[in-house]
């Protein structure tokens, strides 16, 4: 309202710019060839990076509060749209992915691995380090964070929901999906996740609703990359929090200052995005730290409610044991990597980084499971 223009406003207009791009980016898409750094990927990644470091050091209302206003009035248009295309499609539609798949190889075992893959849409440990970072400066009224906290994570679990019919039901053919899906490491890497995703919920979409393909896909893609962004200038921000309140405070009071954490936190993403193993981008290399990492945070999150609640003298069952649940899955997801995939094949590249990233992981989990006894053995009920 600073400028007499609310977000409702303000939002609906951008929501029809998006729209606007949709149609523009489907019958004259730009091209991305233009480069001033190497390359046009490397040329990407630097303005990517100078971006982070802009958003990050701006107060939250100025940019990323408004802007992930409209990024959820986009998922909300996207989530019409998807199931309203489904419905459309009747039950009559076509299931061309198997119902369950065995043999496939070099497919890890359906436990634990089914629980990291499918991450965030049913718990996350990232959203704890969210919810509490950047969520609690947006709230007006403290009594608002549990509608907030628990319709977002119910949202979440519908777009999980949305992800999984997509790539089930949105290939026209066996063959289309197993494209995607031929084997274990032709699906592995975030590429031929987010393009199965894309290329099935635009087939939905498209055929429920008549609306041409490249349109279908265009809006697909786009919503994407709008949470991308979104992800990337909340990364930024938290990692600035994580120097500042570890570092600054065990290290040097200097990591506390805005700017050298901004500036930390940037360079080490654009040096990352940067390096290549073996013709592939660091990040697609590490990408497999992903989801027992993100679990384990959430484990340390459930850990910390339960010794909360347990000093209230409040039942803990409903936080405990799914801590307990996830201490075990994730951590063997870990080992398991590490012990079959990693360390087997440590001459190949990439596998250091994720041979030494994984041991420290690991390490932080024991840290964990005994800092849960300590932190119980000390806290007293009530």
């Amino acid at each position: 309202y600073r400028y007499g223009v609310s977000f409702r406003t303000a939002g609906s207009i951008a929501l029809l710019g998006f729209f606007i791009t949709v149609i523009i980016g489907a019958y004259w898409p730009l091209s991305i060839g233009e480069t001033f750094i190497g390359s046009p990927l490397n040329t990407w990644i630097v303005l990517t990076a100078l971006y982070g470091l802009f958003v990050t050091l701006l107060p939250v209302w100025a940019l990323l509060q408004p802007r992930d206003w409209i990024n959820a009035h986009e998922l909300y248009a996207f989530l019409a749209l998807f199931f309203i295309g489904l419905i459309a499609l009747g039950p009559g539609a076509d299931v061309v992915a198997p119902a369950i798949r065995t043999g496939v190889s070099g497919a890890p075992p359906f436990y634990p691995f089914l629980f990291i893959v499918i991450a965030c849409g049913a718990i996350s440990g990232w959203h704890s380090l969210v919810g509490s970072g950047t969520t609690p400066k947006q709230i007006d009224n403290e009594v608002d964070a549990r509608d907030i906290g628990y319709g977002g994570m119910q949202l979440e679990g519908i777009l999980a929901i949305s992800a999984i019919i997509a790539c089930v039901v949105g290939f026209a053919s066996s063959s289309e999906w197993l494209s995607h899906y031929a084997s274990w490491g032709g699906a592995a890497g975030l590429g031929p996740k987010v393009s199965a995703f894309v290329d099935g919920g635009a087939g939905i979409v498209s055929e429920g609703l008549h609306i041409p393909e490249t349109i279908a896909l265009t809006i697909f893609g786009v919503l994407i990359v709008s949470f991308a962004m979104t992800t990337l200038d909340t990364t930024v921000r938290m990692e600035r929090y994580v120097i500042s309140e570890v570092v600054g405070s065990y290290v040097h009071p200097i990591f506390e200052n805005i700017y050298i954490g901004s500036i930390i936190s940037v360079v080490v993403m654009g040096w990352l995005a940067l390096q290549t193993y073996a013709g592939a981008p660091a990040g697609i290399v590490l990408w497999p730290l992903f989801g027992a990492t993100n679990q384990i945070l959430a484990a340390l999150a459930l850990l910390t409610i339960s010794v909360y609640l347990y000093k209230r003298g409040t039942p803990i069952q409903y936080t405990f044991l799914p801590f307990l649940f996830m201490v075990i899955t994730a951590g063997s997801a870990m080992i398991y990597n590490l012990g079959i995939n990693w360390i087997p094949s440590i001459g190949k590249a990439g596998m250091i980084p994720l041979t030494i990233i994984g041991s420290v992981v690991v390490i932080c989990l024991v840290g964990l499971i005994i800092l849960a006894g300590i932190s119980f053995k000390r806290a007293r009920p009530g």
